[in-house]
């Protein structure tokens, strides 16, 4: 998969560039969208992500460039409400069987699109996952779930599973670990629904998973010692919010 990153925040940029890499997919970095613009006139890529540097971009622009990239896959994290426009997804909707488009800003009024929306205009093809918690869309009799793209799937677990074992540090690959192991936390009944996460009621479950996942991985490679019984003592060592009972004085 070729992607295109532009966002603004430096670090943020590079750990997105870290993270894509390590799932052994071609990614060019953009300072701005600007550049971003300019790159996607001269050649294609299979997904876009675009933060605030769109800030000043005209929708001509925006619109443009998504007919010259042929991206299947929008990634928003701008801030700017509305800012992918019907006719920006309809031109996708185009050349994309079933494209996946994740408006993740928060509040959810501060999301590039509404999934009710995107549904729409994609004739209900569209696979959405955003930010900000939305709730189920019905388009010609079908019920799409909407998937929340939110990090609480991933970074208690890694820090659970890293610090279980005492990892020397945290790798490429243990994030691509997680990634798997929250991608296989997604049923196969939610796929047919069109979630591309799970339901955010299984959030501890799937940090369980994703915390095994992470801790095999750094024991294999090599950045902790090998633990006895490590899945249980991952289970021993997720916290519980148990209190003890207490009555008003």
């Amino acid at each position: 998969m070729r992607l295109l990153v532009a966002v603004s925040n430096e670090p943020l940029a590079h750990a997105i560039h870290g993270a894509l890499l390590a799932g052994r997919h071609e990614v060019s970095l953009a300072s701005t969208g600007s550049i971003a613009l300019a790159a996607v006139a001269k050649e294609s890529f299979d997904a876009v992500i675009l933060d605030e540097s769109l800030l000043g971009i005209s929708t001509e622009q925006l619109i443009e460039s998504l007919r010259n990239a042929r991206a299947s896959v929008l990634i928003g994290v701008s801030g700017i409400p509305g800012v992918f426009t019907e006719e920006m997804i309809r031109r996708m909707a185009l050349h994309a069987e079933r494209p996946i488009i994740m408006p993740l800003s928060n509040p959810t009024s501060h999301a590039e699109v509404t999934p009710s929306s995107a549904i729409e205009w994609t004739d209900g093809r569209a696979i959405v996952a955003t930010g900000s918690p939305f709730p189920a869309v019905s388009f010609n009799g079908v019920t799409h779930e909407i998937g929340q793209a939110n990090n609480v799937f991933v970074f208690p677990g890694m820090g659970l599973g890293a610090l279980t074992v005492g990892a020397s540090r945290v790798s490429g690959k243990m994030f691509l670990a997680a990634s798997k192991a929250l991608a296989d936390a997604v049923d196969p009944e939610l796929v047919a629904a069109g979630q591309i996460y799970p339901s955010i009621s299984d959030v501890r479950a799937t940090s369980l998973q994703v915390a095994k996942a992470v801790a095999h991985q750094a024991v294999a490679e090599g950045l902790a010692e090998p633990v006895a019984d490590l899945d249980q003592r991952i289970e021993e060592e997720m916290w519980f919010p148990e209190y003890l009972p207490y009555r008003p004085i």
